[in-house]
C-alpha cells in the first residue's frame, strides 16, 4: 500500500484540511503541520515549482479552514493548533462522530455486495442524534431501509403522521418502487398540549463523493413530498435541513444554505452529537473507521 495520497482535486483546501487532520491521526507522533503539506505539494508539483507565492497562498487557506473548524466543532474537533502545527487533542475515539465524517468524507464508500458495514446508514444515525439534539424534540429515521417505521411506503408514511401529531395518513394512489423520496430524517419538538402547530424538521442526507454532481441539496422539497403522499398538509411550516460529512468553503456557505435549508456539516453533526452521546464504544463507527486507515499505510 501506498502512503497517504494527496486528494485528487489537491488544490481544494477543504480536501488538504482533511489530509492533514488524517496524516496527524495516522503519524507516530500525533501531528501533522503546514510544512507536510508543504512538501507534499512539491513533491505532487501542483503548483509551479518557481510560484512560491501560490503555494503560500494555499498553505495559508489550509490553515484558515483548519481554524475554523476549531471554532464550528468546539470541543467536539479532535484537533487544536499551535502556530502550524495540529496536533491530535486525546485519544481519537473521545472524538468519534467526527472522525467518522472525516473519513466518510476523504476516502468515500462503495456499494459493494455482501458488505457488512454501511456507512451511509451510520450517518444517518449521527444526523438524526444531531437533529433530536438540535430541536431538543423527537426524531426518526424515514430513509430506507427503515427500522423504527414500516418498510412499507405508505405505511411508514401513515406511522410518521401518527407520530408527529400531524395529517391523517398516506394519500392512497398506485406504487411503484418509492422508498423514501429523499426524507431521511424526520424530527419535531412537542408542546404538553399535543396539538399541532409545532417545530418540524424535514431532512436529508447527502454522503457521497457525487454529491455536488447531482446537486442533492435541492432533492428534498418538504412541500413537495406533503403534497404528493399526504392526505392533507401538515399545519405547521416544515423546516428544511440537510446533513452531510463534509464541508462546505465559507464563501458558498449562504448560497448552499439558501438551497438546502439549515445545514449540518461535519462539525456541526459532530458538535450536536459530542455533547449527549459517548460513541467510543460504538463498535460499528469504529470498526469502519478501522477498515479504512487500515487499507492505507505511512
Amino acid at each position: 500500500m501506498l502512503g497517504l495520497p494527496l486528494p485528487h482535486r489537491s488544490t481544494d483546501e477543504l480536501k488538504l484540511a482533511d489530509w492533514l487532520e488524517l496524516h496527524a491521526l495516522r503519524s507516530d507522533d500525533r501531528n501533522s503541520s503546514i510544512g507536510n503539506l508543504e512538501r507534499a505539494l512539491n513533491r505532487a508539483t501542483v503548483f509551479n515549482p518557481e510560484d512560491n507565492i501560490a503555494l503560500e497562498s494555499k498553505c495559508v487557506a489550509v490553515l484558515n479552514e483548519l481554524q475554523q473548524r476549531v471554532k464550528s466543532a468546539d470541543m467536539a474537533y479532535p484537533f487544536e493548533i499551535d502556530g502550524s502545527l495540529l496536533r491530535l487533542r486525546a485519544n481519537p475515539e473521545d472524538f468519534t462522530a467526527y472522525v467518522f465524517c472525516l473519513c466518510l468524507s476523504f476516502f468515500g464508500w462503495e456499494n459493494k455486495k455482501g458488505r457488512r458495514l454501511f456507512p451511509d446508514r451510520l450517518f444517518e444515525e449521527l444526523s438524526c442524534i444531531a437533529a433530536r439534539n438540535f430541536t431538543g424534540g423527537e426524531v426518526v429515521k424515514f430513509g430506507f431501509p427503515r427500522q423504527d417505521l414500516p418498510k412499507g411506503f405508505a405505511k411508514a408514511v401513515d406511522k410518521l403522521c401518527l407520530l408527529i401529531g400531524e395529517c391523517t395518513g398516506f394519500k392512497h394512489q398506485p406504487l411503484k418502487s418509492v422508498k423514501d423520496y429523499g426524507l431521511d430524517v424526520v424530527a419535531w419538538r412537542n408542546f404538553p398540549d399535543g396539538f399541532p402547530s409545532k417545530l418540524i424538521l424535514f431532512g436529508q442526507c447527502a454522503t457521497g463523493i457525487e454529491t455536488k454532481r447531482k446537486n442533492k441539496e435541492v432533492e428534498l422539497q418538504p412541500h413537495i413530498f406533503c403534497q404528493n403522499w399526504l392526505m392533507d398538509q401538515p399545519v405547521s411550516p416544515l423546516i428544511k435541513a440537510y446533513f452531510t460529512p463534509h464541508r462546505t468553503e465559507s464563501n458558498k456557505w449562504e448560497h448552499l444554505g439558501r438551497k438546502a435549508g439549515i445545514i449540518f456539516d461535519r462539525c456541526r453533526i459532530a458538535y450536536l452529537v459530542h455533547r449527549t452521546e459517548n460513541l467510543s464504544k460504538s463498535n460499528p463507527y469504529l470498526e469502519w473507521i478501522m477498515s479504512v486507515l487500515e487499507k492505507v499505510e505511512e
